[in-house]
């Protein structure tokens, strides 16, 4: 939530400053404020970067603010698009503990758990749970005001977020609850798209076009003080296409006598936005420069963690330079870039021994179990085992929070890092991997890691299994059939694994029992029980009688109590 008192009242007339030749929008930002009192309603604004997005959204949040509506938001990151909840934490981080009590037990629990405000158990979470959880809290917030939520940059939110996002989006009704978002016009967003999708929510989609010669002249001179003559003003304009940002950086250039040509009129030389915004970043001092190069590496930069990593005296030195220079902001103990192109062109003017040196010192004092690990990652400089088995407690961390698309971006890492004399750990990292793809939806991608594990590691149960679980992708792919032909294979090329052979063996029942009936499917199922009997898995021998008994019901016998009470 925005508290305004801690908001600098010059930044509310900055803001005010900035709006230049964007009624228009504004006045599509005051009506869907106002539709709020009537239900709920998403706009959407969408631009390339450069050309006020975030400016535009704040001023949304301002309008929403000033007519005392709740207002929950964050502004993601590149940095942190693979830390699971990072969005979620940042949107729910000041919502009193009344407003959690009000959740069913499960629902608060699971939320808990994916904020890291609870250890989980033994379990995964059920991430409905967690989805309904946050719908459940925004549902609470707004029964007392209407509620805005506002998300910059929705493209870099993270896949946990994003899931949980549209998954409230799409269950909205009669709720007093807006989404304010903006995003890049090159870069797709599953969130609003999937809520866009829906049909029951009213959506507004603001794309923000370039600024004219006049108005982009209105901005240089409120602010920077200055005026260009008429055929700098015209060659500024061609040269920034329009784009606020661009045009700010480009006639500030030419008022302090950076570039001149031959008659004496600024000369723009052509230059993409991320150049322009990296020059932003030559003229400051070493001090302020180690300061924004350690909030670029970081997901959720404080002054705190800057502190730990960069001189005390030089950090507090460096923060209030990047400020005054419009690098960064500092809220409290947060701080952010008033530009996320700010943070993209630090992070990549730095040296790749400078980036490792950096991403080390910040392993070391992250409290994040899997910031930790993605540090560490960005660390090595050659495999290890001590940083793959750090990796690997990052990722189950992520699975038992159900962020199935982090843990397979660390457990990834941890293959990768594994030496080379522990293969057979690397598989079984990778076959983790596999299954996080599968379960987060992406089977395809799934299915080429399954087939790479089935055709290329040495036999055992690491290839067992991927053979296994190739048969269920290939059956959700292609169809039962095919899945048959696929647990078949498996089944030839199967090695000493009994938990694996239980398996393949109900996979062949369930996918000939679609393909070839009852008759053909029967008998697998009943070795996968003969199977599981031998071994004395309880677990084996549970999933192997309800798999028989579900056949049997197919086949008219009804379901045996005794198996039941089994």
């Amino acid at each position: 939530m925005i508290d305004m008192a801690a908001v600098p009242r010059d930044d509310a007339a900055r803001t005010n400053e900035e709006l230049v030749g964007r009624g228009a929008e504004i006045e599509a930002l005051n009506t869907f404020v106002e539709s709020l009192d009537s239900g709920p309603a998403m706009l959407v604004l969408e631009g390339e970067p450069g050309l006020g997005k975030t400016t535009l959204w704040r001023e949304g949040l301002r309008a929403a603010e000033v007519r005392s509506f709740q207002v929950l938001e964050c502004r993601p990151v590149e940095a942190e698009a693979q830390l699971a909840f990072t969005a979620l934490s940042d949107l729910l981080i000041d919502v009193p503990e009344v407003v959690f009590d009000e959740l069913p037990a499960p629902q608060r629990r699971a939320l808990e758990v994916a904020l890291l405000r609870a250890e989980p158990e033994d379990d995964e979470l059920v991430p409905r749970a967690v989805a309904l959880g946050f719908l459940g809290v925004l549902a609470a917030l707004a029964r007392t005001r209407p509620v805005v939520v506002g998300i910059d940059d929705v493209h870099w939110l993270d896949h946990a977020s994003q899931r949980v996002l549209a998954f409230a989006a799409r269950r909205l009704r009669n709720e007093r609850i807006g989404l304010l978002l903006a995003r890049r016009i090159d870069t797709g967003s599953a969130f609003p798209g999937d809520a866009e999708g829906d049909g029951r929510v009213p959506v507004t989609l603001l794309r923000l076009s370039a600024l004219n010669t006049k108005e982009l002249e209105s901005l240089l001179r409120r602010r920077l003080g200055g005026r260009l003559q008429r055929r700098s003003m015209a060659r500024l304009h061609h040269s920034s296409g329009g784009n606020p940002l661009l045009a700010l950086q480009l006639g500030r250039a030419i008022l302090q006598g950076d570039v001149v040509d031959e008659d004496g009129l600024g000369l723009l030389i052509p230059a993409t936005l991320q150049q322009v915004v990296g020059d932003q970043l030559l003229g400051l001092s070493p001090a302020a420069l180690d300061v924004v190069q350690a909030a670029a590496a970081v997901a959720r930069p404080t002054t705190a963690l800057i502190e730990s990593v960069v001189a005390t005296g030089s950090a507090r030195e460096g923060l209030a330079a990047a400020g005054a220079a419009g690098v960064l902001l500092v809220d409290r103990d947060r701080v952010g870039f008033t530009h996320p192109l700010l943070a993209t062109a630090a992070y990549s003017q730095m040296t790749a021994s400078d980036r490792r040196r950096l991403h080390a010192r910040l392993a070391e004092v992250v409290d994040d179990v899997e910031e930790r690990g993605r540090h560490l990652a960005a660390a090595a400089e050659r495999p290890g085992e001590e940083v793959a088995a750090a990796l690997d407690a990052a990722a189950l961390r992520a699975r038992v929070r159900y962020a199935p698309d982090a843990a397979a971006e660390l457990w990834a890492a941890a293959a990768r890092l594994t030496p080379e004399d522990q293969a057979p750990m690397a598989w079984e990292r990778r076959l983790h991997v596999a299954d996080c793809l599968f379960e987060a939806g992406e089977v395809e991608r799934a299915r080429v890691v399954f087939e790479d594990i089935s055709r290329s590691a040495s036999p055992g149960q690491t290839r067992s299994r991927s053979l296994v679980r190739l048969g269920w992708v290939v059956a959700h792919i292609e169809g039962f059939e095919a899945g048959a032909g696929a647990f078949q294979q498996a089944l030839a090329e199967l090695g000493d694994d009994v938990a694996a052979e239980v398996e393949i063996e109900e996979g062949l029942a369930w996918c000939l029992h679609s393909s070839s009936g009852l008759a053909a499917a029967e008998p697998h199922a009943r070795r996968a029980l003969a199977l599981a009997e031998r071994s004395g898995d309880p677990k084996l021998v549970a999933g192997a009688l309800t798999n028989l008994e579900f056949l049997g019901s197919l086949a008219g016998r009804g379901l045996a109590v005794e198996v039941v009470g089994r």
